[in-house]
């Protein structure tokens, strides 16, 4: 704590520290600069910043001429019509229509929230992904893999939604999300059989027609700069972006 303020910082894999929106109310601009200042003490190579700052942060400090405010895109989050991504119509969904039609011919499949009884074969579809992805060559990914490891290891604790899909009672793609608000849920992950590839589709589709049909907007989350992942998230055709920025405190830059 730092007075009124939640203060949360880390230093992911030694890699230097980050720092997350100080929670509390406005201003926060002194708080940041401290913080800031104490971090660049204890790595005096690493620019500290704060990445993915939302747009009423920004908005905040934008005139306090010790910081620099810098949109980032690969960091903005698409956020979707739950009806939308639950129905497919339309001629924009066309191709996604098809790919959900396809996979229906071709296997006979069940939807099922997540439970106890489904976790260790969700794991080891997260496990195929993460040799599919070959984590072990790429930090970032393994990082992931260990992220949504501990995610399926603490459901319930961390209050997640989930669901699975399953051919042959085989669980081939799992996905687990929460309600941001009254109006609006987040995808934190979505995993699925590389060898399917329809099933990424069906997952989606399958969990916002049946955990969150009553809700008006899906977050998909960010692409973090990645081609192949940015084409995937515009093929849903996003109803808006969330706006991130990194912002730095100037004097950190020297």
């Amino acid at each position: 704590m730092h007075g009124e303020h939640l203060v949360i910082f880390s230093n992911p894999l030694g890699w230097g520290y980050g720092l997350m929106i100080p929670l509390g109310p406005p201003p926060r601009n002194d708080i940041i600069v401290d913080v800031m200042r104490w971090m660049k003490a204890q790595e005096p190579d690493y620019v500290s910043c704060i990445e993915r700052a939302d747009q009423r942060l920004a908005q905040e400090i934008r005139s306090d001429a010790r910081f620099t405010v810098e949109a980032v895109p690969d960091h903005f989050d698409y956020v979707y019509r739950v009806q939308d991504l639950a129905t497919l119509k339309g001629r924009k969904y066309h191709k996604k229509k098809n790919h959900l039609n396809r996979f229906r011919r071709h296997y006979s499949f069940e939807y099922r929230p997540v439970s106890d009884a489904l976790i260790e074969d969700c794991i080891h579809v997260l496990k195929r992904w993460c040799d599919w992805k070959e984590c072990d060559k790429n930090p970032f990914i393994r990082v992931e893999f260990e992220a949504v490891h501990e995610a399926l290891l603490h459901v319930k604790p961390l209050e997640l939604d989930g669901g699975v899909i399953l051919i042959d009672d085989k669980v081939m793609a799992f996905t687990l999300g929460e309600m941001l608000n009254k109006n609006t849920a987040v995808i934190h992950a979505e995993k699925a059989d590389p060898e399917v590839p329809e099933l990424f589709v069906v997952i989606n589709q399958q969990f916002c027609e049946h955990q969150y049909s009553g809700a008006r907007y899906i977050n998909r989350e960010q692409d973090l700069g990645q081609s192949g992942l940015r084409k995937a998230k515009h093929s849903y055709h996003p109803d808006h972006m969330v706006e991130k920025y990194r912002i730095c405190l100037k004097e950190t830059r020297s």
